[in-house]
């Protein structure tokens, strides 16, 4: 048997709601990791996870099961958790030898009452937890929908690492924003070609990959820096180069030429130019009695208030 150093096992647990397709998760990574030649299903009642008779009678999940797979030279050893109520402490046991959790959800469902016991669950043991959407490609999938009752239950913590692609029957692919790439499935058990992003997907996947690098890297600049836009590293160069104000002179100028030549709503305008030209004159009202606070005209007479926001 292959034998493995300690920093290449994984121990994950995979939890969530009844029905949301955690065995089935389980099936697709042992196939994937080459321990199985082809996939059982909980209808089917030949899953490796679901092996008595009564989870195979019910189509559900009793035991915490314990499996295994290699990816990358890896060796991941997976617990594949009940998700009733009733057996919850099969999810319980495993947190306390497991260093991440994987939280499935389903497409037509969204967030349960469930999907938000067990992420509270890995809280408490304070487990890292991925979550992944499952059942995409039924009739009933709501992509959109199920995104937004993750982000209401759980907030900014929930940062997006791909989307679909024509979720419902027609479900095809999805665009990963880690590698900006958009992976199509060539056949059901997982195989796919790698293409461009389609161009009607660019603009959200940019804003995603953004999102996820600066999340990535909150507290560690070097992080932030190894994920930094070959863009932005170039406009803070030349920045450097010119000066003026440390470079803000120049990436200032630099915006106002992107918007003028996109269309977009400018960063700076006469509103801000009255501004900024006033603070001379009401620093030197201010000193005169006693540094007393001054206020700042509203030069947009209010209108600010109906200004497009930048994008």
């Amino acid at each position: 048997m292959k034998e493995y150093s300690t920093k290449d096992i994984r121990n994950v647990v995979l939890i969530g709601s009844s029905k949301s397709g955690k065995t089935t998760l389980s099936e697709a990574m042992l196939y994937e990791g080459k321990v199985i030649d082809r996939r059982g299903s909980v209808e089917a009642k030949n899953t490796v996870s679901d092996n008595t008779e009564f989870e195979q009678t019910n189509q559900k999940s009793v035991y915490a099961t314990p499996l295994y797979a290699e990816f990358a030279n890896t060796k991941f050893n997976i617990i594949d958790a009940p998700g009733s109520d009733d057996f919850c402490g099969g999810a319980l046991a495993a947190f306390k030898v497991c260093e991440s959790a994987v939280l499935t959800v389903n497409a037509q469902q969204g967030v349960e009452v469930g999907t938000e016991i067990f992420a509270r669950y890995a809280d408490q043991y304070g487990k890292p937890v991925i979550v992944v959407v499952n059942q995409l490609d039924t009739e009933k999938a709501n992509w959109e929908h199920t995104r937004d009752t993750l982000k209401e239950a759980f907030g900014k913590k929930v940062v997006l690492a791909q989307f679909p692609v024509n979720a419902g029957v027609g479900f095809d692919g999805i665009v990963d924003v880690i590698t900006m790439k958009f992976y199509r499935f060539t056949d059901e058990n997982g195989k796919f070609e790698e293409a461009d992003i389609p161009s009607q997907y660019a603009d959200e996947a940019e804003e995603l990959h953004m999102e996820l690098v600066e999340k990535a890297a909150e507290g560690d600049d070097a992080l932030m820096e190894k994920y930094k836009p070959e863009y932005i590293r170039d406009l803070e160069q030349k920045a450097r180069e010119v000066g003026g104000h440390g470079g803000m002179d120049f990436i200032m100028d630099s915006r106002l030429i992107e918007c003028l030549r996109k269309g977009l709503p400018l960063d700076q305008d006469v509103y801000d130019a009255a501004e900024w030209s006033s603070l001379t004159e009401l620093s030197r009202i201010s000193l005169e009695n006693g540094s007393m606070p001054v206020k700042v005209p509203d030069f947009t007479r209010g209108d600010w208030k109906n200004r497009l926001t930048l994008r």
